[in-house]
């Protein structure tokens, strides 16, 4: 029924706006309760806050999109916290990174922990396009010599996206 149909038969427009908060309510207590995530997307939330820092929503969906794209039948815990024995592929894992400290804290500190949290939990639902379905991307000041052999694909803030072509 729209609210027209409803204030013929008696129902006030404030009584609606009651029942919209509340339904409301419910809907944001049912999504918070949800997000209670398992370890392995807290591991994903907290590597797309430590490294799309200052990036923003678009920043962490991009870096979402490399972790999918990367972790196609492996687990995405393993593709965030991997070593190759030189260096960790995501440097928000690297002692020596400035937010390394912080990472144990910025799912309950961090402005956009919701959003980072949402994109954990669908991670593989992400539309890799976006990024041009990279698996690969780099700070645009750095000069990395593993770029040079993968394709550009696109640019989302401060940071290039790469793909191997195949």
């Amino acid at each position: 029924m729209n609210i027209r149909l409803r204030n013929d038969r008696g129902v006030i427009h404030r009584d609606l706006k009651t029942a919209v908060l509340i339904l409301c309510t419910l809907a944001l207590a049912a999504v918070s309760q949800a997000q209670a995530l398992t370890e392995e997307q807290a591991i994903v939330a907290k590597t797309l806050l430590g490294e799309a820092r200052g990036e923003g929503y678009a920043g962490m969906y991009a870096v979402g999109c490399v972790i999918a794209a990367r972790s196609i039948g492996k687990k995405p815990k393993d593709i965030c916290l991997k070593n190759n024995g030189k260096v960790w592929q995501f440097s928000c894992w690297n002692p020596a990174d400035p937010n390394f400290k912080q990472l144990h804290i910025l799912l309950k500190t961090h402005p956009l922990a919701r959003k980072a949290k949402l994109i954990a939990v669908h991670l593989h639902a992400l539309d890799r396009s976006y990024v041009g379905h990279a698996d690969h991307y780099a700070h645009e000041s750095v000069d990395n010599y593993w770029t040079r052999k993968l394709k550009h694909v696109g640019t989302v803030g401060n940071h290039k996206f790469y793909r191997k072509d195949k």
